[in-house]
């Protein structure tokens, strides 16, 4: 075969080659994935709730908030509760959030190469392809896909680019119109953090038009369709948000307007970092304190935001604008406003929609520039695999800190070790796998060096397992002198009641167990013990149906921790054993 029919038969089949390369590759990243289990808030997330186990767990996903006041999230509890439901075991999951993951991949190719192909014109898509490999090896997109509880960020990341591509095929008012309507939609319904993409948006349609590419998104009445679609459809989530919460916003916890702007820098400039060095990713907790927030970093942030929007009204620079687009994508969770005030915390997860749009308008940027022969087509190849090299051996290297719990809370361990909730998940991996001494070791160091509701709560577990019981109620009544948040103030009545049926007074358990579902009513072990103690007073069919009533579902996980601190096996499997008197079936 000549040169021509080669040349020939690689641009016909061109887009075809590229997606399968695209295809291969995020196996090649990722494909260990499909190996790994439950982590980090996997088990309060997913297994804590059972409304997947029941037959109306849809109605509840759209009519109650989700884990949190605020978590309004019904598409996205409800796309994950129905994996659990059907899927079940986490290699299943794990392929659901691969899947996702490429799909969002190829979204930012197609997007791409929407943009940089004209009408029968047959060209080697190499932009688009650059642009969706920097993106899908970014570091920073490991958390998202491979921790199953982090499918809300994947799937409101497919909503918006899927809505991208349809603005940029669609042509007519009213296509554009529903199909802005229908994907925002499905977007504001998978997180929360959809809010702002309409500022993103308005953002990159300037870069366009500023770009060249205005015949691609139409002039400003069919933008205009496209603006209404969202404004309607978040008018929509609102709406629903209101009849199904009773509230909007609640701000019992928000923090001190007066904080926030410079909480808003300080984590802007952690997260330019995060993006910038794709050498690395931060462990899955990296927290900082809104006091002294005034630190070099802040105020470089501060500077970059004001330098952008003076050189985007000014010299209409482009540069400026793939920022400021940034910036207005990740603005919902720079700071999360409801979290207590005292400290933020950064996530790479909330990175997987930013990136997106970031590496899509960068790749156009440099396309550019590179044909206006102000930067050399080699330089950029070359420059571009070693950043795609770099970033997959990152990314191949660190995930494998992702496959199970102690692997995680280990390497989270060693890289922060003076980190408090680091610090107490690694104990309480530990823990579970039954390396009681370890996790003495580990709790004892954070009471001593960082005293905490949540390692007193750890130090009364192992005492519990070790049978001191007086030690153990003494750690848990401890745990009461320090501010702990809801779930966590439930855990330790949780450990309180423990103790108490440990010790055979079941009337004393049931008080506890009861105060901590009054604080938290889906403190799903709460339920469990409960239960449990209802159990041991000899009523059994009463378990059962408290059981089945309180959404606690009767199946293979929620029984794990109650066997691993009483191993009472009967009552496990007198729970699971299907009940004709009263309905209750097994879902294995």
């Amino acid at each position: 075969m000549n040169r021509d029919k080669r040349k020939a038969l690689v641009e016909k089949y061109s887009g075809k080659i590229a997606v399968a390369f695209i295809v291969c590759f995020w196996l090649l990243l990722y494909g260990q994935a499909t190996g790994f289990g439950f982590v980090w808030d996997d088990k309060h997330y997913l297994l804590s709730y059972g409304w997947y186990l029941q037959e109306d767990f849809l109605v509840k996903a759209f009519t109650t908030a989700s884990y949190l006041d605020n978590y309004y999230r019904p598409l996205g509890v409800a796309l994950i509760h129905s994996e659990l439901r059907w899927l079940s075991a986490p290699h299943w999951l794990h392929a659901v959030s691969l899947l996702v993951a490429l799909l969002n991949g190829l979204l930012v190719y197609s997007i791409i190469n929407i943009l940089t192909s004209s009408p029968g014109e047959k060209t080697v898509p190499v932009y688009a392809l650059a642009g969706a490999l920097l993106y899908l090896s970014h570091p920073a997109l490991i958390e998202s896909t491979v921790w199953i509880s982090a499918q809300f960020d994947l799937f409101v990341t497919f909503f918006l680019l899927m809505l991208i591509r349809c603005d940029l095929r669609a042509r007519k008012f009213w296509s554009k119109f529903f199909l802005a309507l229908f994907f925002y939609s499905l977007a504001a319904m998978s997180k929360e953090m959809a809010a702002s993409f309409l500022f993103s948006l308005l953002l990159f349609h300037l870069f366009l038009d500023w770009s060249g590419y205005r015949d691609k998104i139409g002039g400003f009445s069919t933008r205009m369709a496209t603006y209404s679609g969202i404004f309607l459809g978040g008018l929509g989530y609102v709406f629903m948000r209101y009849l199904a919460l009773g509230y909007l916003v609640s701000t019992s916890d928000a923090s001190p307007a007066s904080s926030d702007f410079l909480l808003l820098a300080k984590a802007l400039y952690h997260y330019l970092q995060i993006v910038i060095f794709p050498f690395f990713t931060i462990s899955p907790v990296h927290e900082f304190r809104s006091q002294g927030s005034t630190d070099f970093g802040t105020w470089l942030a501060v500077f970059l935001v004001a330098v952008a929007i003076l050189a985007a009204v000014m010299k209409k620079s482009k540069l400026a604008l793939v920022f400021l687009a940034f910036v207005a994508a990740i603005f919902p969770v720079l700071n999360v406003p409801l979290l207590p005030s005292k400290a933020s915390v950064l996530s790479d997860r909330y990175l997987t929609f930013p990136l997106a749009l970031l590496f899509i308008m960068l790749t156009l940027y440099f396309m550019n520039i590179i044909k206006k022969g102000r930067v050399s087509a080699r330089t950029m190849r070359y420059t571009v695999g070693a950043l795609i090299v770099i970033s997959s051996l990152t990314v191949f290297h660190y995930a494998k800190s992702w496959k199970n719990n102690l692997s995680l809370w280990q390497w989270a361990y060693q890289r922060q070790p003076d980190s408090v909730l680091a610090a107490s998940n690694y104990a309480g991996a530990l823990l579970s796998y039954g390396r009681l001494e370890q996790a003495r070791i580990v709790a004892e160091r954070l009471f001593k060096e960082h005293p905490h509701g949540t390692a007193a709560i750890n130090l009364g577990k192992i005492q519990l397992l070790t049978g001191n019981l007086a030690l153990a109620e003494k750690y848990f009544e401890m745990a009461g002198s320090f501010p702990l948040v809801r779930n966590g103030r439930a855990k330790r009545l949780t450990g309180l009641a423990t103790v108490s049926l440990k010790r055979g007074d079941c009337g004393k358990a049931e008080k506890y167990l009861n105060e901590a579902l009054a604080i938290n009513p889906n403190a799903k072990y709460a339920t469990m013990y409960l239960a449990y103690a209802l159990y041991l007073q000899g009523k059994e069919d009463e378990a059962r149906r408290y059981l089945q009533e309180n959404n606690s579902g009767i199946g293979k996980y929620p029984f794990r921790e109650l066997d691993y601190i009483f191993k009472d096996r009967k009552f496990i499997e007198l729970m699971s054993t299907p009940s004709p008197a009263i309905g209750v079936t097994s879902p294995d």
